[in-house]
């Protein structure tokens, strides 16, 4: 039960950070790497479209027998990747907006959540 909460949590959370890149893009960006401007911005937001589609690819790979469901490793797979390049951009100072470490720290506890439930998951498949 709780791995469904975790997973449902991680999502709503990322739809609506994508609702808001798709409709308050410079807001966002403002908030979370402290700039207005595009320009250096845009490799910062290519690199998390990047890191979603690695996920997406994850969550949509094929596998025989695996009953891993594939909206969490996907989930997952984008977390620990988005967590991974926002630790980076804080250690390296450049990009330090209001928001992005608090989102970091969400997006670690969730890489860590997601993380639990996938090794539950794979626990009773190997159980089973």
């Amino acid at each position: 039960m709780w791995r469904r909460r975790i997973l449902g949590l991680t999502v709503v959370l990322e739809v609506v950070t994508g609702l808001l890149l798709l409709f308050a893009p410079s807001t966002l960006i403002r908030l979370m790497l402290g700039t207005a401007g595009a320009a250096g911005a845009a490799e910062v937001v290519g690199r998390v479209a990047g890191a979603a589609l690695v996920a997406l690819g994850a969550a949509t790979w094929p596998s025989a027998g695996d009953s891993l469901p594939r909206a969490l490793r996907g989930m997952l797979t984008y977390s620990v990747l988005v967590t991974l390049y926002f630790v980076y951009l804080i250690v390296r100072g450049e990009w330090l907006g209001p928001l992005l470490v608090p989102v970091t720290v969400v997006h670690a506890a969730l890489t860590i959540a997601l993380g639990a439930a996938w090794v539950t998951e794979r626990a009773g498949d190997l159980g089973s």
